[in-house]
């Protein structure tokens, strides 16, 4: 079965954490430009993704880089707004 990169990915797997609009749930606000406002560098923020950080979960044994990396630029561009 094939995964959907982008918004699907960013709510489905993250949603319950960050809130899912990014407004912050168990886990950091993402939305209103906070994501990369903590990450200016997307690499720091592809780091966290992988290796879970402060009760957030690991992905990197579920999600291809290149699901990672949808993940993060969703969180940037989308939820950034």
């Amino acid at each position: 079965a094939e995964r959907r990169h982008g918004r699907g990915d960013g709510l489905g797997f993250r949603g319950g954490f960050d809130g899912p609009d990014g407004e912050g749930g168990v886990g950091p606000q993402l939305g209103d430009g906070a994501v990369a406002e903590n990450y200016p560098d997307i690499e720091d923020q592809l780091v966290v993704i992988r290796e879970g950080r402060n009760g957030m979960p690991a992905w990197e044994d579920t999600l291809s880089p290149e699901e990672i990396e949808a993940v993060a630029v969703y969180e940037r561009e989308e939820l950034g707004q």
